[in-house]
């Protein structure tokens, strides 16, 4: 076994222990009651065995009509992710999360993209004013045309991001979303990219976003 290779497996063999030791896996769950993490949201059929998921929740001291404004402009080139900017705008994005509702990103509708990186994003599957907006990304289509049951590709990633608003207390919303990730195949280089930089990264940025979202909405409310 030559000296390259050996390096490689030792620093997949550092990465993976570094992992298990410092990541704050209460992040994957951050802000939730039990009842929320247990229940099933609107998109959990469509990826029914995630090699990763997190539900993060927030309480705002707005109502839902309130906060929903926030959540439909999202976007880069839009409202931003109200997020770290500076991270996102490292790898090319053009995020500059903004601090007031702007109408003439209120416009969103099914089969929409939100942009959150420089080739794409989810697309828009479902809305419910005030209420729900579910984001999906399937490497094989959409989500209405996908059957969970049916035969995988040898290669595939499919993604939902949904975000709930519930009325809480009197005056209050409770924000909850949930992101769920399959993909194929199952190698270590997949596993690098996607639960170990990418997708746990993304814990990080959103819920500074649920922190940013509650913010603005108590300001401006």
């Amino acid at each position: 076994m030559n000296t390259t290779l050996l390096a490689i497996l030792a620093g997949i063999l550092a990465a993976t222990l570094l992992y298990w030791l410092l990541y704050p896996r209460w992040l994957n769950r951050w802000g939730t009651t039990p009842a929320e993490l247990s229940r099933s949201l609107p998109g959990d059929a469509a990826v029914p065995r995630p090699r990763l998921q997190y539900t993060q929740a927030v309480t705002i001291a707005a109502p839902p009509d309130a906060v929903w404004p926030w959540l439909v402009q999202m976007g880069d080139g839009r409202g931003g992710l109200y997020s770290y900017d500076w991270l996102e705008n490292l790898v090319g994005c053009n995020m500059h999360s903004a601090n007031r509702i702007v109408p003439e990103w209120q416009e969103l509708k099914v089969g929409d993209m939100i942009k959150i990186m420089p080739a794409g994003g989810p697309r828009v599957e479902r809305l419910e004013p005030g209420g729900l907006m579910l984001l999906s990304a399937f490497s094989d289509g959409k989500l209405q045309d996908y059957d969970p049951a049916g035969p995988k590709p040898a290669a595939y990633i499919d993604q939902t991001w949904v975000f709930a608003l519930e009325p809480g207390g009197p005056g209050e919303t409770r924000l909850i979303t949930r992101f769920r990730l399959d993909y194929a195949p199952a190698s270590v280089l997949n596993w690098l990219m996607w639960i170990l930089f990418t997708a746990h990264a993304s814990v990080v940025m959103q819920r500074k976003m649920l922190l940013g979202i509650k913010v603005r909405a108590e300001r401006i409310h």
